[in-house]
């Protein structure tokens, strides 16, 4: 019995005498939390980008994305419909007409009892899952994106039955109002942007993978087509999402990093795994990281500068 198989055996057996709408939320929110984006797409170069787009469909490749809980947006929602269908679903997965790129983003259709279509895209979603936020991609009307398939309290009721929201565990999107209350009491922009970057336990869920874990913090920082949740256009433009890896076993590890231009230069974060935070680190200390291996992809201001002193010093030994 293939993954899959195994998957929608127990699927079944957990989801006996739900409703449509509760099996489709708990298959949402299983897969969500499971599965992480493929930084092998995120990465790649067109060729490579295009030959994991081409193969993700067939029923192969959708196996060994559940043995590695790993995809991208055609494998995830195909995924999801073959899940679906076989708990009785009316779902297809479609190509967004509104994407012209070589590789465009796909997700699901899900056909109502009353003949209404709602979309669903589980991939655009699984960031939100994983930090136990209200999720935003589940059952848009296609007509109307304001409507949607449930109701959001009765959403919320489905989501207390699945155990997603407990007593002692509300969604997260209540905390973002209570960060963006702290933020106010911090008149210095450095001492703000430490704040929320030491405070986003919420948003850094130890469960991400790197794909979903920058995502987010693009929605909360901002990115260069719109702005984030918690900070302003002028602000974002100090803030900078860095890529950076290291090549461990002819493979590459990768760490997230953001960058802040203050007052007198740069301060640097690094996600820790091990703190389930950022770590706040000085240019000269980030710089030293860079002699041990260390690879940013995009630049950050005064490192060069920082680098070639280092260097000059080293010779001078």
């Amino acid at each position: 019995m293939s993954t899959l198989e195994k998957y929608i055996e127990k699927v079944k057996q957990e989801t006996e005498n739900f409703s449509d709408i509760e099996k489709l939320r708990y298959v949402y929110l299983d897969l969500g939390k499971k599965f992480q984006f493929d930084l092998n797409f995120t990465f790649g170069n067109t060729k490579n980008k295009k030959k994991i787009y081409e193969h993700s469909q067939s029923e192969d490749e959708l196996n060994k994305s559940m043995d590695s809980n790993t995809g991208i947006c055609k494998s995830i929602s195909y995924i999801f419909e073959y899940v679906m269908k076989k708990l009785g679903i009316n779902i297809t997965t479609i190509v967004n007409p509104e994407d012209d790129r070589k590789c465009p983003h796909m997700y699901n259709i899900v056909t109502a009892r009353d003949g209404n279509k709602y979309i669903f895209d589980l991939q655009e979603d699984m960031r939100f899952i994983k930090a136990h936020l209200r999720t935003r991609y589940f059952g848009m009307a296609i007509k109307n994106r304001k409507q949607t398939i449930i109701s959001r309290f009765d959403l919320e009721q489905i989501d207390k039955k699945l155990g997603y929201v407990t007593g002692d565990l509300y969604y997260t999107n209540e905390y973002l109002e209570l960060l963006k209350m702290d933020m106010s009491l911090f008149e210095d922009f450095g001492e703000k942007v430490q704040f929320v970057l030491e405070n986003a336990e919420a948003y850094t869920d130890e469960n991400m993978g790197y794909a979903d874990r920058r995502w987010r913090m693009e929605d909360l920082i901002g990115n260069a087509n719109k702005p984030g949740l918690l900070f302003s256009w002028e602000e974002k433009r100090k803030i900078h999402i860095v890529d950076c890896y290291r090549e461990k076993g002819g493979k590459k590890d990768y760490e997230l990093c953001i960058s802040v231009d203050v007052r007198g230069g740069t301060d640097i974060y690094i996600f820790s795994e091990k703190e389930n935070s950022f770590v706040k680190k000085t240019i000269e200390e980030f710089a030293e990281l860079m002699e041990n291996g260390l690879v940013t992809i995009q630049g950050i201001n005064g490192l060069r500068q920082i680098l070639k002193e280092r260097k000059s010093a080293e010779r001078l030994r």
